[in-house]
């Protein structure tokens, strides 16, 4: 039922009450996605689980799998999981595998009896942690790893339920906690913001290539990551720049029309389709680039691949938008161009690809930034300072609750 019994480092932390408190030794985990899943968020709380199964926590994990033809309890790197078809019982409106999960999620809160869970859930499949928060009243800390939607504002949303119940929460940018706080003002005190660290920060970078110099745009190919602006922008790059040439690398319902536009421009011989790359892949297919676009439309949480393409020492040109504002500093390791600007891009890819000692100081100072700012164990020290934040956040509350209630009972 419960991981191996391990010592816990001791650690404490100064939290932002100003009080000084141990972490909470048991934490129940509930995540939208685990392995076998590879998204980003679910590869981040499997490397969450792993450092904090190595620091001595226990750990358990409740996460959708619709695969799972019911609950199904796996083990993964000591940390108990807990599987269930959440998303699929809810999108087929199978009352009764409903009805059979929610007093499975209460059971498994009070036999693992966590002493704080940490939710990492933006699906409708969180309403069956709120419906069995009975089950365990402790200390709940949900991290926000993506831009709040208007949607989640609204007075019947789950997510929106969720996050004000929370007794804390953190956001992986300034930019999210910014959009946390617009939509919920309230909420602001809780938030603090806990950047998302990577663990493999040793790969080794090869040289900047300029025999050609070759542009890497890579993600899933949707309308709002705006991989179209790049192949607008690369007439003129290349009008500049005859040998320039271009990867992308990735696939979804773009890709199609993207290849469309690649042939309208007979562009052909100049852009190279790549399919889906693996994780295990990714460090070698940047090291073919020169420099890495994200042209990114939306307003990116953080900018993820801005820092997997700054590991490998790769410059970085970004749309000036959301949270990659705090992960490219212009002029020092990249540049930012107008969100939706592809003459503005096609002028910061061309200056860059111009001057090769400036590319690579700029992909040089680039690594060290984010070994700083993005490491991984100082994200998990991050976390770690947030449980603690937490726990006493729960315990205030809980006595001005039953200061209040004295005092009602007294009047």
């Amino acid at each position: 039922m419960h991981a191996a019994n391990r010592t816990v480092v001791p650690w404490t932390s100064e939290c932002t009450s100003g009080q000084t408190a141990a972490p909470p030794r048991r934490l129940l985990i509930w995540s939208d996605g685990f392995p076998p899943d590879v998204n980003g968020v679910s590869v981040f709380v499997a490397g969450l689980v792993e450092s904090l199964v190595a620091r001595g926590f226990e750990i358990g994990v409740i996460t959708n799998n619709d695969a799972a033809a019911g609950l199904a309890e796996t083990e993964f790197a000591g940390a108990t999981v807990w599987q269930f078809p959440f998303c699929r019982a809810l999108a087929d409106l199978n009352l009764g595998a409903i009805q059979q999960m929610l007093p499975q999620v209460a059971d498994i809160k009070r036999r693992f009896a966590p002493d704080l869970i940490h939710l990492h859930s933006l699906r409708p499949s969180l309403m069956f942690h709120l419906r069995t928060a009975e089950a365990a009243r402790v200390p709940t800390l949900f991290s926000l790893h993506l831009m709040p939607s208007e949607a989640m504002a609204g007075r019947d949303s789950v997510i929106g339920a969720g996050l004000r119940s929370a007794d804390g929460l953190t956001t992986n940018s300034r930019a999210v906690k910014r959009g946390l706080v617009r939509r919920f003002p309230e909420l602001e005190e809780r938030a603090a913001v806990v950047p998302l660290g990577l663990r493999d920060m040793d790969a080794v970078a090869a040289p900047l290539p300029w025999d050609p110099p070759r542009l890497l745009a890579f993600g899933r190919l949707v309308e709002d990551k705006g991989f179209d602006l790049i192949l607008a922008a690369l007439p003129a790059i290349r009008r500049q720049i005859p040998d320039a040439n271009l990867i992308i690398a990735g696939d979804g319902p773009e890709r199609e029309p993207l290849e469309r536009l690649v042939a309208q421009q007979q562009l052909q011989d100049a852009v190279e389709f790549t399919g889906w790359v693996d994780r295990e892949a990714l460090s070698s297919l940047i090291n073919r680039a020169t420099a890495v676009v994200v042209p990114s439309r939306c307003e990116e949480a953080l900018g993820l691949v801005a820092i997997e393409a700054a590991i490998m020492e790769r410059p970085v040109i970004a749309s000036a938008t959301g949270g990659l504002v705090e992960v490219v500093q212009p002029g020092q390791t990249g540049e930012l161009f107008t969100r939706d600007d592809p003459h503005d891009l096609a002028a910061k890819a061309i200056a860059l690809l111009s001057n090769r000692s400036v590319a690579a100081t700029w992909g040089r100072q680039a690594r060290r930034l984010v070994q700083t700012e993005f490491s991984w164990e100082r994200s998990i020290d991050a976390f770690i300072a947030a449980y603690i934040d937490t726990v006493i956040s729960h315990a205030a509350a809980k006595s001005q609750r039953a200061d209040a209630s004295g005092r009602a009972a007294a009047s």
